[in-house]
């Protein structure tokens, strides 16, 4: 962008006359700035802002300017042209459009649409047809996962707004493997996605205490008109620290030193499992890691996934618990 207003009127009459003028040469350039500004405009300044159109990433135009030598006259190599058009270069339009296609998988979330929407008015806005013409569309060279559309999805926008305005939440909730529904009155506090299914965190008004509820399993939710106040600052940050998953059970944080096969050790170095995890071992025979987390069923989970490329190393009482699954696993076989 333009260093100063007086900057930013010199671009906009260099571009100007450029539009208008199949050449304009500096003696021109410095009278109708200098007549337009009140004062001497010097011809080094005006060559050293059209080198700022053209170069200046912080600028941002990278205008198309070629000087033609023979006329000792600067011109638009694109007729089309304009500091005041919307212009992006193809790495940009690129980058939008690969957004653009991540917002896509989040279709179904009506939370999205505005973002969406005005992504889409973007691009349209822009000649798409011209500047990727013979190219290849982000669509046909990127594949994401498909997020697929969980009962419950329906309630984030509400949510939101009560958390942003501090509004009491009413719900029923029934949890899986319960024939039973339980009616709910909370202060939301942070929504958080896990494995393509959204979360509440919030303090229930029963008990006064935080609890984390699925969406896919609430109905019936209300935005009361009720605000709730006097409440210390939910840090998500510091409250999810030592969980893996979703889950923050009751319990301390504990080291837990993890083995994994030389064949899974490559997925682990790249992709640590944990923010914790630190390197204890690695060699040829695999790799050992540490991490400090408060063991949950998602942890579990996880761990049993990963057989047989996995040993827990300590605490033994962690390595008895994925044992006596494992045993009681293969019992169905």
């Amino acid at each position: 962008m333009p260093k100063s207003y007086s900057q930013s009127i010199r671009f906009n009459i260099i571009d100007r006359e450029l539009r208008r003028w199949p050449s304009v040469n500096t003696v021109r350039l410095v009278k109708v700035i200098s007549e337009y500004l009140g004062k001497e405009v010097k011809p080094r300044t005006i060559q050293k802002d059209i080198e700022a159109m053209r170069y200046d990433p912080k600028v941002g135009y990278h205008a198309p300017i070629e000087y033609d030598s023979k006329k000792r006259a600067y011109r638009y190599t694109d007729n089309n042209y304009s500091i005041t058009k919307f212009n992006l270069r193809e790495s940009e339009l690129r980058a939008l459009k690969f957004y653009a296609a991540r917002l896509a998988l989040y279709s179904g979330y009506s939370i999205f649409d505005d973002f969406s929407s005005a992504i889409q008015k973007v691009i349209a806005g822009l000649d798409i047809k011209q500047k990727l013409a013979g190219g290849n569309k982000v669509e046909q060279i990127i594949q994401t996962d498909t997020v697929p559309i969980v009962r419950g999805n329906e309630y984030i926008s509400s949510l939101v707004e009560a958390i942003v305005e501090k509004q009491i939440v009413s719900f029923d909730y029934q949890k899986f493997n319960d024939n039973e529904t339980s009616s709910r009155i909370v202060a939301p506090y942070f929504l958080k996605e896990f494995k393509n299914r959204w979360y509440l965190i919030c303090k229930t008004q029963l008990h006064n205490n935080i609890a984390i509820f699925g969406l896919d399993r609430m109905s019936n939710v209300k935005v009361l008109d009720e605000k709730y106040s006097n409440i210390e600052a939910f840090d998500p940050e510091n409250y999810f620290k030592f969980s893996f998953g979703i889950t923050t059970p009751d319990d301390p944080v504990e080291k837990i030193i993890i083995w994994f096969s030389k064949q899974e050790a490559p997925y682990i170095r790249s992709l640590p499992i944990h923010a914790t995890q630190t390197t204890v071992k690695d060699n040829r025979n695999g790799l050992t890691i540490s991490i400090k987390i408060i063991p949950s069923y998602e942890f579990y989970e996880f761990i049993l996934g990963k057989t047989p490329d996995v040993k827990i190393i300590s605490p033994k009482h962690i390595a008895d618990k994925v044992c006596q699954a494992l045993k009681a696993g293969c019992l169905h076989y």
